[in-house]
């Protein structure tokens, strides 16, 4: 089932929110998509009750924070007060800004990541919360196969591996987005795939993978950028809700 909402809250909090809903007997696993704008934030309810917060939005000019005053809100608004696992794909700021929020007022218990460091001062705030509230750490990749968390099980299908670079700094824009995490969610016999950023260079090395990528729910890669969705990739995807 998939339906739109809207909620509001203050003068702030007016976010919209698709709901991707899904059943499998007695469990079930809800995908909310918030719009944050130019960005992604995707809050997930896994069976038995545990709350994955996938990136936090927010802008480039960090001139206003869609944590504090889009994300949380919403968050407060569904009575949640705390995260089992925040993911943060990768740290372009219309990822990663609106996250920085999220650390510091609720409750979390993990954060994974792919490994990829930046040199930019939203970045160094992101590790310095993690380490100052002593949250756990995680750097995931294909490497780290399926998590299956309730009757939910998740499949890491991006990066290769752990992005370490040393000192290889700075990476281009289109590299950081290929090295993105992309998962898949399994309940029963649903899917939904979650393929952040990533553009051709990754679609393709997926599809050649031996990976099963056919998912009945997609989120559009990298907001539908022109570089992104490639006809081999939604062939292989085959999405019935797109």
């Amino acid at each position: 089932m998939v339906s739109r909402n809207a909620h509001g809250s203050g003068s702030f909090f007016a976010a919209d929110a698709i709901y991707l809903y899904v059943r499998d007997n007695n469990d079930s696993l809800k995908v909310t998509v918030i719009d944050v704008g130019q960005g992604s934030s995707t809050l997930i309810r896994l069976p038995g009750g545990k709350k994955m917060l996938v990136d936090g939005g927010g802008s480039y000019e960090n001139m206003f924070d869609i944590g504090r005053y889009v994300v949380a809100p919403y968050l407060w608004h569904e009575r949640i007060k705390s995260i089992d696992i925040v993911v943060l794909t990768h740290f372009h700021p219309d990822h990663l800004n609106g996250l920085l929020f999220i650390l510091s007022n609720f409750d979390v218990k993990e954060v994974w990541s792919n490994g990829e460091t930046a040199e930019i001062e939203t970045y160094d705030d992101f590790v310095k919360i993690i380490n100052e509230k002593n949250i756990t750490h995680r750097f995931i990749s294909e490497d780290t196969s399926h998590v299956t968390i309730g009757s939910t099980m998740i499949t890491i299908l991006n990066p290769l591996k752990p992005v370490n670079l040393g000192n290889d700094l700075p990476r281009k824009f289109d590299e950081t987005n290929n090295d993105a995490i992309v998962m898949k969610l399994t309940l029963g016999n649903v899917s939904i795939l979650l393929p952040s950023d990533i553009s051709e260079p990754t679609e393709t090395r997926l599809v050649k993978s031996s990976k099963n990528l056919k998912s009945q729910i997609m989120l559009v890669p990298h907001h539908g950028g022109l570089t992104s969705s490639t006809t081999s990739f939604l062939n292989c995807v085959k999405p019935e809700i797109p």
